[in-house]
């Protein structure tokens, strides 16, 4: 509930404040693009936690379908690449594809991916530099599939390693200050990969 609350008090704010200041057309241009950006917030926030209470009850629907790992990737890049362009960092992807359909969920994938990429995104620098790699490995009629994400960030303590998968859990230091987030896109992608045999 706390999580719901700071976003919607913020909204309820700023709604305020453009009552009171209809007539000062910069003034209110300004609150509207705050309120823009704080209810998308709370739209990701909203998603976040219907995703891991379907998650948490086993509702969640993995379906597994042909996909193509190559258009996937370049999906993936497409979507996170336009946000590195915001904080000028390198986005670089180094592929090694053997079997390009495999049956898996897509989307669900992608949303492993983004998840981990927009955390990359966020924690790293101006001018910083991430990396996605996929590699496969083949065994019979069996393909592993291992995608690695890299980046020159501000890292976390050992200690954060071990709370990372669990929800609503984001490591506060003052690198991190700032940094918006519900705290569930890894306690998503995890519970995604194990239901998913990742």
């Amino acid at each position: 509930s706390h999580e719901n609350r700071t976003p919607l008090n913020g909204i309820v704010g700023l709604n305020k404040l453009m009552q009171d200041g209809i007539d000062d057309k910069d003034q209110l241009h300004d609150y509207l693009t705050k309120s823009v950006s704080t209810s998308q917030y709370l739209l990701s926030l909203v998603t976040d936690i219907l995703d891991i209470s379907k998650l948490s009850a086993g509702k969640m629907e993995i379906l597994q379908r042909p996909l193509s790992l190559s258009a996937l990737v370049k999906n993936v890049e497409t979507i996170i690449g336009m946000r590195m362009v915001t904080k000028d960092q390198s986005f670089s992807v180094q592929s090694d594809i053997q079997a390009d359909t495999v049956i898996g969920d897509k989307t669900r994938i992608e949303q492993i991916l983004l998840n981990i990429l927009s955390n990359a995104h966020k924690y790293t620098p101006d001018g910083g530099q991430i990396a996605l790699d996929v590699r496969q490995e083949l065994h019979g009629r069996k393909v592993l599939t291992v995608f690695t994400i890299t980046d020159n960030g501000i890292g976390m303590s050992e200690e954060f390693q071990k709370e990372i998968f669990k929800d609503f859990s984001r490591e506060m230091t003052r690198e991190s200050e700032g940094a918006s987030g519900t705290g569930l896109g890894m306690a998503i992608s995890h519970v995604l990969a194990l239901t998913m045999n990742g």
